[in-house]
Order: C-alpha cells, then structure tokens, then sequence
C-alpha cells in the first residue's frame, strides 16, 4: 500500500470560516462586549484606562484566541474535524477515513486525537482510463462520499485539484502490487 494524499476535512470552508471568525472577534475585541459583565460603563472606563500597549495585547490575545492561527498546527485555517487518507493498494484507489471523535469542536482549535473510521470507497481504474479520467473519478468519488455521509463539512480539494492532473495514477497502483 502505497500512501497518495491526506485530504483535510474542515468544520467550515475557510470562506465561511473568516465570516464568522471576524463576526465573534470583532465582538470579543470590542471593549463594551469583553467588559459587559462589568457594566458598559465600567468596561469602557476600564478599557480607556489601558495603556496602547496592554490595549494591543488584550487584542492581540483574543485575535489569537478566534483565528487559532498558531504556527504549530499543521492544518491551514479551520477546526479540522478528520481526514481522508488515499492510497493505492493492488489494483485499486482506496480512501481511509479518520475523524475526530467529537461530538462538538472547541475554539482555540486544541491538539487532536483522530480515530480510524475504516475504508469509506474505492476507484479501481480500468486500463484503458487515462490519469486525468482517474482524477476525475477520484475527485467525484471523494464528493460522493461526503454529500452522502458528511454534508455540512468542508472537504480542502485544494491540493488534490492541483497536483491530482500530474499524478501518474497507473504507476501508483503498478508499484503497490509490485
């Protein structure tokens, strides 16, 4: 077996994911909302009472806390809540699907534990299909599957679209029954 690609599977797409990163941070930021426990006129008064650069890092912290964007995490831009792994084994395209066995996803994104979910489909290309034509079923198939078993996720073909033309598909599935 032969490992091809790893193909996130997000919360949101990142479109949607921005929209509502900037909707809960822009709350969050705003002084009156961080200090409405404390009164809107407390918090405002506390907020004006910051020096620039504590006002900075009390924005800064939250920015970090909504964008999760921190340089440790290997996903790009979401909650990512699973991937699929393809690969080729003898003579056929396999798809493993791993998740996150959690019922609701957490903001800061936190270290995750994926859980093997099994082989979900697979392509097995005909000889007379060219690398293009086995993309394409790939990149249905992959659709196929999460229309059917996980609607409202986005799946990142970002990297897949991009590279899966190039790949020389017949190769792959000729070294793994080698």
């Amino acid at each position: 077996m032969n490992l091809l690609f790893e193909i996130p599977l997000y919360r949101k797409s990142s479109s949607d994911y921005d929209k509502e990163t900037a909707r809960l941070r822009a709350k969050a930021i705003d002084a009156n909302e961080v200090y409405r426990n404390w009164g809107e006129e407390f918090g405002t008064a506390f907020w004006k009472s910051l020096t620039a650069d504590q006002q900075a890092q009390v924005t800064s912290h939250w920015q970090a806390y909504f964008d999760g964007s921190s340089d440790n995490l290997p996903w790009r831009y979401n909650d990512i809540c699973g991937y699929l792994l393809l690969a080729s084994f003898h003579d056929e395209i396999c798809a493993f699907y791993w998740r996150v066995p959690l019922l609701r996803l957490h903001r800061p994104p936190s270290p995750k534990v994926f859980r093997h979910e099994g082989r979900v489909f697979s392509v097995r290309p005909s000889g007379s299909e060219s690398n293009i034509e086995i993309a394409h079923r790939i990149r249905d198939a992959i659709l196929a599957w999460r229309k059917g078993h996980l609607p409202s996720r986005h799946v990142d073909l970002d990297v897949f679209g991009t590279i899966a033309q190039f790949v020389d598909w017949k190769a792959a599935l000729a070294s793994s029954t080698s």
